[in-house]
């Protein structure tokens, strides 16, 4: 869970945690490794932009093309929106939940 004494928000995330033994010293050490459990990833040769579906906020985040970003949502939809950079044309929400496959939509194609 995570605090916020300034604005007075309390937020919880999901993280994935592993946790191992050191192997140059395993009675002393342990390695433990915190992930973000949810992580999006651009496979793709076209810049991307995506956002969680949210009414409040119409936050863009920007994804290069083979480059992967962690996501925090903000909401409980569990639903995301994906488009082009470029383009005003937006997809359908789709769940983050588990692995998706979308087609996007394009202006001129």
């Amino acid at each position: 869970m995570l605090l916020n004494t300034t604005y007075s928000l309390v937020r919880q995330l999901g993280v994935l945690l592993n946790v191992t033994l050191s192997e140059l010293c395993p009675q002393l050490t342990k390695i433990v490794t915190l992930l973000p459990y949810f992580l999006v990833y651009n496979d793709t040769k076209r810049h991307l932009r995506f956002m969680e579906e949210n009414e409040a906020a119409d936050l863009w985040i920007d994804l290069a093309p083979q480059q992967c970003t962690p996501f925090w949502p903000q909401t409980d939809s569990m639903a995301m929106h994906c488009k082009y950079r470029d383009s005003g044309v937006v997809s359908q929400h789709f769940p983050i939940t588990k692995n998706h496959f979308t087609v996007l939509r394009m202006d001129k194609g």
